[in-house]
């Protein structure tokens, strides 16, 4: 047990060189659970405040499912980054729900989004499929968000998942992890405005599918969604990941916590997943030898889930 009265399912190996960003992203190009080929069907809500939100049902169908999730997309991404996921899950009964953040994909710009407002916008999404509860899942850049649904909506939080995901990097304490991550991602935050969509896109797929078209066409399709409206939504999403998240407290979260990393991570180091690891009291930590960013969910989604399934998620008090 750790400090915290954290499990460590599996030590951190040794620190694997910058090189293997390329190795580890490129084994897209061998996926065990293949993305669709196809748009998924796009669903869309009206907010209280006025705005669309845009999501997909992906797995498994929610009535009768094992369990239900949200799915927090990472940055520059989309809802269409989760169909790897899905696809895994459909076959175990899971159904996955996935949302366009503001400002991307199908969703409206929201110029007051804050780790906070997604939390209430994940809320509205919820009620209006009459879910009681779900399991929040992060990927990436989309950890923060699913990590805040945890810890300021606890009774409707079954579980959470945390995979590959970004930590804190606000403040000189947290100097260390801003360092950490990728150039790719500086290149995203600095330049995209600049270079627009497109070229992003473009020198992001030939770097992470090393030529493989099945991964070209999931990468194209989820980030090509992503930048559909313009680039304001993703400059903002980075905005409102690197800064103090609205003072959000993460040892709020008291629900079950997996956390999957990858050992090769080139592009959020694994010094993020120890930083969740610390705080999140109880949490499970799973350092994944010889994967990286991408791979982690690509080749284990299935181990993932199958970690989840039922007997393993926190009851919900049925007038909670």
């Amino acid at each position: 047990m750790a400090a915290n009265g954290s499990a460590l399912v599996q030590p951190r190996p040794a620190a694997v060189p910058s090189s293997a960003y390329l190795s580890a992203s490129s084994s897209v190009a061998s996926l065990h659970t293949a993305p669709s080929s196809q748009e998924p069907e796009v669903l869309s809500i009206a907010l209280q405040d006025g705005r669309a939100l845009a999501y997909a049902l992906m797995g498994a169908p929610i009535a009768g499912a094992a369990a239900v999730c949200i799915y927090h997309h990472g940055v520059p991404a989309s809802l269409i980054e989760a169909e790897p996921l899905a696809a895994a899950a459909a076959p175990l009964g899971i159904a996955v729900v996935a949302f366009d953040r503001p400002g991307m994909g199908g969703s409206s710009h929201n110029p007051q989004m804050s780790i906070q407002s997604v939390v209430d916008d994940t809320r509205q999404l919820m009620d209006h499929l009459g879910l009681h509860s779900a399991v929040q899942v992060g990927e990436s850049g989309g950890v923060p968000y699913a990590a805040a649904c945890a810890a300021l909506l606890p009774r409707r939080t079954q579980a959470l998942l945390l995979l590959a995901g970004l930590a804190a990097v606000h403040g000189r304490e947290n100097a260390v992890l801003l360092k950490s991550l990728s150039a790719m991602d500086r290149f995203s935050m600095n330049w995209a405005a600049r270079l627009g969509g497109a070229r992003l896109i473009s020198h992001f797929v030939k770097l992470a599918a090393d030529g493989n078209e099945a991964a070209q066409d999931w990468l194209l399709r989820f980030m090509t969604r992503a930048y559909r409206p313009g680039v304001r939504g993703v400059l903002l999403d980075y905005r409102v990941l690197g800064g103090d998240w609205g003072g959000l407290d993460v040892g709020l979260i008291a629900c079950r916590t997996a956390i999957w990393h990858g050992a090769g991570d080139c592009v959020v180091a694994p010094a993020h997943a120890q930083w969740w690891h610390r705080r999140v009291a109880g949490s499970e930590l799973h350092i994944l030898p010889d994967e990286g960013h991408i791979s982690v969910v690509g080749r284990h989604a299935e181990r993932i889930w199958r970690d989840l399934l039922p007997g393993q998620l926190q009851p919900i008090a049925a007038d909670e």
